[in-house]
Order: C-alpha cells, then sequence, then structure tokens
C-alpha cells in the first residue's frame, strides 16, 4: 500500500540521518584526538597559551559530540517507533493484525 511505502521512506530517511550523525561524530573525535596530540606537544614545550587554546577546542568538540550522541539516541527511538509501526501495518494489511 503507498501508505507502507511511505513509511519505509520515512525509515530510510531516518537511517541516512542516523548515518550522518555518525560520521560527524566519528569526525569529532578524529579531531579530538589530533587536538589531544597537539597539547600533549605543547606541554613538553612548555607553551601554555597553545595548550590553553588546544584544550578549549578539545572541549568544545567534545560538548558538541554529546549533543550529538543525545540526537543519536532519539533518532535511534524514532527509528525503532516506526520500524514498529511499518510491522504493524504489514500485519494489517496481511490480515495477521
Amino acid at each position: 500500500s503507498a501508505e507502507l511505502i511511505d513509511r519505509y521512506k520515512h525509515i530510510i530517511g531516518i537511517d541516512t540521518r542516523l548515518q550522518r550523525l555518525d560520521r560527524a561524530v566519528a569526525e569529532n573525535e578524529r579531531r579530538i584526538y589530533q587536538l589531544t596530540r597537539e597539547a600533549q606537544k605543547y606541554t613538553a614545550q612548555s607553551n601554555p597559551q597553545k595548550l590553553r587554546d588546544t584544550i578549549k577546542a578539545a572541549e568544545k568538540l567534545q560538548r558538541h559530540n554529546s549533543r550529538l550522541l543525545k540526537i543519536i539516541v532519539r533518532t535511534e527511538g524514532k527509528l525503532t517507533r516506526a520500524a514498529m509501526s511499518v510491522v504493524d501495518k504489514t500485519r494489517e494489511v496481511d490480515g495477521r493484525g
């Protein structure tokens, strides 16, 4: 049915969003790792200003990642609900509801 197709498209849209969010989190983690390495270098060089700036940048990325992870959890919940809706609708269409 057309409604079932629309529900599948909705699931695909949610899944696509999750993939984008996952990539963003992975990129931020890569950048945080890179900043941590820089911070170690600035510590060894006794460069407190660059160390402070680097740590601030890493903290900002970490806060952003925390927000992204919360969005991922909410989006996964939406995906689960959408999938269950398709299962329920499929049962209705098949007469097993």
